[in-house]
């Protein structure tokens, strides 16, 4: 967060970074998503932004290209490890 404004919402479908993936960006009422983390002490989601927002109800716009890239390859990670060790417990012989 630093010296970036940032945002807890009371919902939220931005992923935060964790889980072999990395946080959605998008935007909060315009404003460019730059980082989504979980907060350590109370596991929020806080969603740090390029600039301030005045409004108290907010719309959110995901980056889906991005996301549905980051899920892909996740997935894909999760294949062919599943088929590496498959594979690595044939035996030969």
């Amino acid at each position: 967060m630093g010296d970036r404004p940032a945002v807890v919402l009371d919902r939220t479908y931005f992923y935060p970074t964790g889980g072999g993936q990395p946080n959605d960006l998008g935007a909060i009422d315009g404003v460019a998503v730059v980082d989504v983390l979980t907060r350590s002490e109370d596991h929020d989601i806080v969603h740090v932004l390029a600039g301030e927002i005045a409004n108290n109800s907010v719309t959110c716009q995901i980056d889906w290209a991005r996301r549905l890239d980051h899920m892909q390859h996740h997935t894909g990670q999760h294949i062919l490890d599943a088929g590496l060790r498959r594979g690595g417990a044939r035996q030969h012989g």
